[in-house]
């Protein structure tokens, strides 16, 4: 009982102390009548705060890249101008960049169109310190993407 009892105290322990990243990658691989193999993978951040974070969901297939921002809570702040769109701002060492993006119905998910996502994904491979930012929704990505770069096509590496 004793040995059964110090166990679980010890797994207790390292549990609590061990750290997961926010970043988790997802790969599929299937086979269908169309194709002989459609290969997918999904690189998914979740944010550290659910209230008033932003989650990245990135997918890579072989027609390319769909890059979503998203939150949990609340809905998005519409563009003054158009409420299927919305303003996003990104910073980076070498500057501030703002762009106008889709809302998606539901009003809690954000596609980014290809230049802003090229700049995101620019961004997140090289290494460099990132904050977007939106209404009262904000993240900051410090340099956790060593281990994904390779997810990046070699364009988008410096």
């Amino acid at each position: 009982m004793a040995s059964v009892l110090l166990f679980f105290c010890v797994m207790a322990g390292y549990t609590s102390c061990s750290t997961s990243s926010p970043w988790v990658l997802q790969e599929q691989d299937s086979f269908n009548e169309f194709s002989s193999l459609y290969a997918s993978q999904r690189l998914v951040y979740t944010p550290k705060n659910t209230f008033s974070g932003i989650g990245i969901e990135i997918i890579k297939s072989d027609k390319g890249y769909i890059t979503y921002l998203n939150i949990f809570s609340g809905i998005l702040p519409a563009h003054t101008r158009d409420v299927k769109k919305i303003v996003v701002t990104m910073k980076t060492e070498a500057g501030e960049t703002s762009f106008v993006a889709d809302r998606l119905q539901g009003g809690q998910k954000i596609r980014l169109t290809e230049e802003a996502e090229k700049s995101l994904h620019k961004s997140l491979s090289s290494g460099e310190e990132l904050s977007i930012a939106f209404g009262r929704y904000n993240e900051n990505f410090p340099d956790i993407m060593v281990r994904y770069k390779y997810f990046f096509p070699d364009s988008f590496n410096p």
